[in-house]
């Protein structure tokens, strides 16, 4: 068993895990961006949402 017809696909194989692992941490870099700039208006309305269910509650257990 010669190493020579292995060796294109074991590189091809470390091209495509590199590219994966370069495209996952773009994601990840993207999706805490994304976070950080929706944060505001999310938990605006994430405390405006627990509020409201905390009323319903309060109305509810009465």
């Amino acid at each position: 068993m010669d190493n020579t017809q292995h060796l294109p696909c074991s590189l091809a194989g470390r091209l495509f895990l590199g590219f994966h692992r370069l495209v996952l941490f773009m994601l990840i870099i993207m999706e805490i961006y994304r976070v950080g700039f929706g944060l505001g208006s999310l938990g605006c309305g994430f405390l405006f949402s627990f509020s409201f269910f905390r009323e319903e509650l309060r109305t509810c257990f009465k």
